[in-house]
């Protein structure tokens, strides 16, 4: 069945291939598995979209304190144009759409993406975060 290769895909963390498009069943499957979602291979390509997805990951409390504001300050620091806007990456991780190395983009604004696999992944962006400054 190509819905349950995809999600095995996904939960093995093979693919990031946007959530969204998960047909509603498997969505739904998703929803039980969240706790036990594989994070290792869910990493931003940029500087700007770490820094992105940060912001909006404060924005939806995902996130909060003083120690993301400042990792995602020192970050934007590194980006030229993020704080003008004019850099893409930064632009599209603060609207939620992490890009991976690979190619590959998760929105995390998705109706799909349950909250607490949501949380996850913004957790994990700021540990990788941590370790670009």
């Amino acid at each position: 069945m190509k819905t349950c290769t995809f999600l095995r895909c996904a939960l093995l963390g093979l693919c990031l291939a946007p959530l969204v498009s998960l047909p509603a069943h498997a969505a739904n499957a998703l929803g039980g598995l969240t706790s036990s979602l594989p994070l290792g291979s869910l990493t931003s390509s940029s500087a700007g979209n770490a820094a992105g997805v940060l912001e909006f990951c404060v924005k939806n409390n995902y996130l909060n304190g003083d120690s993301v504001s400042s990792v995602k300050s020192a970050l934007m620091k590194k980006v030229p144009g993020a704080s003008s806007g004019s850099d893409s990456d930064y632009s599209d991780g603060a609207k939620g759409i992490l890009h991976s190395p690979g190619g590959k983009t998760l929105n995390l604004s998705g109706s799909s993406l349950k909250d607490k696999a949501t949380k996850q992944v913004c957790e994990k962006i700021l540990s990788q975060s941590k370790s670009m400054l």
